[in-house]
């Protein structure tokens, strides 16, 4: 995953000597593995609890969806 590797390599910076870089480094790689969790675990469970309403589509003679 690349948000894996993202993480890493800002995590990279909390090492540094320069405080707001290492500050950087923690807080940016937090929330890039905060946005892996969301998009592998909520987003799917929220969307398969979600109803999602299909449209009615007419289909006329040859069997080509029409605008009426």
């Amino acid at each position: 995953m690349t948000s894996i590797t993202t993480a890493v390599g800002l995590w990279s910076f909390s090492f540094s000597g320069v405080a707001p870089v290492a500050d950087l480094g923690v807080f940016a790689s937090s929330g890039v593995m905060i946005g892996l969790v969301f998009t592998l675990i909520f987003l799917p469970a929220l969307i398969s609890i979600t109803r999602v309403k299909t449209l009615k589509t007419n289909l006329d003679k040859e069997g080509q969806t029409s605008n009426g």
